[in-house]
């Protein structure tokens, strides 16, 4: 939006970069809104290593203390710690 204040003098071009800061500021609040919502749905543990309690947002998270890897699916436990855990497609090895 502030570069359009350097362009004053054709409305246009102005008007454009207005419009392109307000749909970014837009899209910032709803993705602060949705990264909230799923904060919110969250469940909170207690990490074993440290005792302080974190959230955890997928079968598998980290500790937001000390990065223990931590998760609550039995099949994951002593396993090495990796996001795609997280993801719904299954791997081609059958893990």
């Amino acid at each position: 939006m502030y570069v359009g204040l350097f362009f004053q003098a054709h409305p246009l071009v102005m008007t454009l970069f207005m419009l392109l800061g307000f749909l970014a500021i837009i899209a910032s609040t709803v993705i602060y809104f949705w990264i909230g919502m799923l904060s919110s749905k969250a469940v909170q543990v207690t990490c074993p290593e440290c005792n302080k309690p974190t959230k955890m947002l997928g079968r598998v998270d980290a500790c937001m203390h000390c990065n223990e890897p931590l998760t609550l699916d039995p099949d994951l436990e002593g396993k090495e710690f990796d996001q795609a855990y997280n993801s719904k497609k299954k791997s081609k090895d059958g893990e």
